[in-house]
């Protein structure tokens, strides 16, 4: 019998597992953000954006409410430890049921985040701001870990989509849920005062940049999902 035709989402995706897999693709892409990633870490030694990030600073802090206050509070804990850590795990355990070898590779990204952020802050040691905090920090502020952290964490998550189907809809909106949620957390920590817009901005690229190690790792290793419709024992 002839077959229905597929569906527009249905179509296989590309090799792309994360977000970061356009710099693994784009070799433009991946030398824009390396050198993005070194001229601004160099800036930031040499506080050449100091003036820039104060402004920014203080037009969030101008505008800061009660309920903002509140509202980003919230926000910013999507990309802290306690949220970002399980989620990781889970997309891990995703992953591992499909193909080990990927799951070991997000493993593997989640400690390369974690490595890359405590060389990144020990070895520049810039200091937090100090004026018109909403909520306290601690250590050095570039980069911002909750944004490494919603970054890598959140970009996890497309990867896992990734292993269990060949839908392009499910990952396309997993990649446009962490691009949301790395805006929301990243406008979160200026407006509550305890980072540099500068921060914020090294830790996405830093953050692509561990993603596309993910993208490397695991593409020759990510399973082969079973297309939409069909079922592992149905013949042709």
């Amino acid at each position: 019998m002839p077959h229905h035709a597929e569906r527009p989402d249905a179509k296989p995706l590309s090799t792309s597992l994360s977000p970061g897999g356009i710099l693994v693709d784009n070799a433009a892409a991946l030398i824009a953000t390396l050198v993005g990633a070194t001229i601004l870490t160099a800036t930031v030694i040499a506080d050449r954006l100091n003036v820039l990030d104060v402004r920014i600073s203080n037009r969030l802090a101008a505008a800061g409410t009660d309920q903002l206050d509140t509202v980003f509070r919230a926000l910013t804990e999507l990309g802290g430890g306690p949220i970002v850590l399980p989620l990781a795990g889970i997309c891990a355990a995703v992953a591992w049921r499909r193909s080990p070898p990927l799951g070991a590779a997000i493993l593997l990204a989640v400690a390369a985040r974690y490595g890359m952020e405590g060389l990144l802050k020990d070895g520049i040691g810039r200091d937090h701001p100090t004026a018109d905090r909403v909520i306290e920090a601690t250590g050095y502020s570039f980069p911002s870990g909750h944004v490494f952290g919603a970054t890598v964490g959140w970009g996890l998550v497309p990867a896992a989509v990734r292993a269990v189907t060949d839908q392009s809809a499910p990952w396309r909106a997993a990649v446009g849920t962490w691009a949301v949620i790395v805006a929301l957390v990243a406008t979160s920590r200026v407006y509550l005062g305890v980072h540099w817009f500068t921060d914020t901005l090294g830790s996405v690229l830093f953050g692509l940049l561990v993603l596309a190690l993910l993208d490397v790792a695991g593409r020759s290793k990510a399973p082969q999902p079973v297309a939409a419709g069909h079922t592992a024992d149905e013949g042709d």
